[in-house]
């Protein structure tokens, strides 16, 4: 179960934030101080997901999640059409593949080769604490360091130079964000109002791929309550060591084997 956590961790933000590892007391959130006269009622900058320089990407990445305070690493292989899929496969010791698995338009799907478990499940809990729905070019778009929501209402903004600060709350949950020519995302933070859940992203060495920056690094906490009033938190950080857009379609395909213990992802 351990590496369907990193795996999903990495790409899906509801399995960071529901992760049974703990870790050491997250950042504040970044308070942005702004006047009344910026109070905008328009949506959030907007990605374009139509300037992709070719429709697919491949990447190496490795993956290190804080288990108590010991870093536990996975090399996984990450394959992606635009708005179609994300496939990804993850390797222990740089040796032995212990998981694989697709994401679809409508599904998720992995195969826990260790265990010979399957794990399936909808899009339905993308994003379960965010302030907006995800779906997989949403996702795509998180992977990639960029700005990936299309729908959420801006309380207030503020211009600094290249770079923007929005903030506002939608759905019970606060947000602000930190965007750097005007669609990559340096930071955001996200907390739900009536508990003690958050999640804190940032993105950074962000370098040129065909013209289209991408960011390399990527560091993720998360935090919800526990059984004992306080919060159970987690912490996550994925390196690319590689990443490229191409023409040719790469291997995209995944079957779940017959054999396997299958349990529904929630």
């Amino acid at each position: 179960m351990l590496c369907i956590r990193i795996l999903l961790g990495m790409s899906v933000l509801v399995f960071v934030f529901n992760s049974s590892c703990n870790s050491k007391k997250s950042k504040k959130p970044v308070k942005v101080n702004v006047s009344d006269s910026t109070i905008k009622k328009e949506p959030a900058i907007r990605t374009v997901y139509s300037q992709w320089p070719q429709p697919f990407w491949t990447a190496k990445a490795k993956v290190f999640l804080d288990l108590g305070g010991n870093s536990f690493p996975v090399n996984v292989t990450i394959r992606a059409e635009k708005d179609k899929y994300i496939w990804f496969s993850a390797n222990a010791m740089g040796l032995m593949e212990v998981a694989r698995g697709r994401i679809d338009r409508d599904s998720i799907r992995v195969h826990d080769k260790f265990n010979n478990r399957c794990y399936i499940g909808g899009m339905d809990g993308l994003g379960g604490f965010l302030p907006m729905h995800l779906e997989i070019k949403q996702l795509q778009h998180f992977l990639m360091g960029k700005v990936f929501w299309d729908s959420l209402f801006v309380g207030k903004t503020s211009n600094f130079g290249d770079s923007s600060v929005v903030e506002g709350t939608e759905g019970g949950t606060s947000f602000n964000a930190r965007i750097h020519q005007q669609y990559n995302l340096v930071q955001a933070n996200a907390n739900l109002m009536e508990s003690k859940s958050f999640v804190r992203l940032q993105n950074d060495d962000f370098k040129a791929v065909a013209g289209y920056p991408i960011a390399f690094r990527k560091a993720l906490q998360s935090g919800y309550p526990d059984e004992r009033g306080g919060v159970k938190e987690s912490k996550a950080k994925i390196e690319f060591s590689r990443f490229e857009f191409v023409e040719q379609s790469p291997d995209f395909s995944f079957d779940l084997p017959t054999d396997c213990s299958r349990q529904v992802l929630k």
